[in-house]
């Protein structure tokens, strides 16, 4: 497994001191168990359950976590530019699939759907 910088799309270096976060537990205001952390790790039990990306808007906007955020589960090629749009900064992935990652990194030049601190591509 490798950590993959959905920025840069090169594998990163570990990043020390990683908080898990159960999405379930989002609801709740009180941020105790990760607020002083540098990363926060939010897991993906199946590709299809959306509520990863939900958690990392979330942490990342209404809570203002400005460390790194981390998916990690079942996460596809196919989400990478959304993962990045909604706030995570790097994904775990299968170091063989960094080449299928960076393609996906690269490959959408538009984007119709306006996400805060993104390039909506649409006008009008």
């Amino acid at each position: 497994m490798a950590l993959l910088d959905l920025q840069t799309g090169r594998i990163a270096r570990t990043i020390e001191g990683a908080v898990a976060v159960d999405v379930t537990s989002l609801e709740s205001a009180d941020r105790s168990p990760w607020h002083d952390t540098a990363a926060i790790s939010i897991d993906f039990p199946k590709f299809t359950d959306g509520r990863g990306f939900t958690a990392g808007r979330r942490v990342r906007d209404e809570h203002g976590f400005s460390g790194a955020i981390i998916a990690t589960g079942n996460v596809i090629p196919d989400q990478a530019d959304y993962l990045r749009r909604c706030g995570f900064s790097h994904v775990v992935i299968a170091a063989e699939t960094q080449s299928q990652w960076q393609f996906a990194l690269s490959a959408i030049a538009s984007r119709f759907q306006h996400m805060p601190g993104t390039p909506c591509s649409r006008t009008g």
